[in-house]
């Protein structure tokens, strides 16, 4: 039997508690090192009871991660999702599609769609997120939202609207 089987980081969902969260910001913090810290601590205050993180773990410490919380726009509910992120030595391994199709398939019975902001879209639009660009403010930052839509009825409602803001959680 190959060792390394046995070594093969796990793919946990979780509710946010001070443990997870403090391992949290620190895959943050080590990838957005330009985001400020406050900014980060205050998304993470803004987590609630349906806030779920979805990470894989390897030697105590989070190498991938994702979070999803609800959040309403107009009539739809929708599980925002934020802080997708893994660490750079783990990159091109596939834990991050794994970890989003997760997220996907265990949220296709609470939300009707989802969102995201990002700067690399094409990483996204890969795993079936659409531009969502012309529904919302630009971001100041260069991010552009992204849905990933599970009926073809959200898709269409939501594209009567317009110039909704970019903060959410």
């Amino acid at each position: 039997m190959n060792q390394h089987c046995n070594n093969k980081p796990e793919l946990k969902v979780i509710k946010p508690d001070s443990e997870n969260i403090g391992k949290y910001c620190d895959i943050i913090g080590n990838i957005f090192h330009l985001l400020d810290r406050l900014d980060i601590k205050k998304s993470i205050e803004r987590f609630n009871e349906q806030t779920r993180l979805y990470v894989f773990e390897d030697k105590d410490k989070y190498i991938s991660v994702a979070f999803i919380s609800p959040i309403e726009i107009g009539s739809i509910l929708f599980g925002g999702i934020g802080g997708v992120a893994t660490r750079v030595n783990y990159r091109k391994q596939g834990f991050a599609k794994i970890l989003l199709r997760k997220v996907i398939d265990d949220n296709k019975n609470l939300y009707q769609a989802l969102l995201l902001w990002t700067r690399i879209p094409g990483y996204f639009s890969g795993i079936g997120f659409e531009d969502a660009s012309t529904y919302f403010i630009d971001d100041p930052n260069g991010s552009i939202p992204m849905m990933y839509f599970y009926q073809k009825k959200e898709k269409m409602f939501f594209g009567k609207m317009a110039k909704l803001p970019r903060r959410y959680f």
